[in-house]
């Protein structure tokens, strides 16, 4: 019993990793690549699901679609400068 249990834990901690793996690349005619996690193709055009929304892709601009292998990695926020102080203690207790 522990070990299947063991065994499970393992299984859901290894398929959550692969995750960040997962999505498809669509090269594109004019050299471009976009990175979806899903896609719908219609007789005409191609809806391509990305993280921040869909775009819609006539089939004749696709050339081919690819598995994604490099990682997602989220953007780490921007680095912003500690703010400069705007009196010393040296002045604010001086006598005018």
């Amino acid at each position: 019993m522990k070990l299947s249990r063991t065994f499970t834990v393992g299984a859901i901690l290894v398929l959550a990793q692969l995750s960040a793996f997962a999505g498809e690349v669509a090269i594109l005619r004019n050299g471009f690549s976009i990175h979806f996690d899903r896609k719908e193709q219609s007789e005409k055009s191609t809806r391509l699901f990305t993280a921040t929304g869909y775009m819609d892709i006539a089939n004749d601009q696709i050339t081919s679609f690819e598995e994604d292998e490099k990682p997602i990695v989220p953007e780490a926020p921007p680095a912003t400068a500690p703010a400069a102080p705007l009196a010393s203690p040296a002045s604010i207790n001086k006598p005018w």
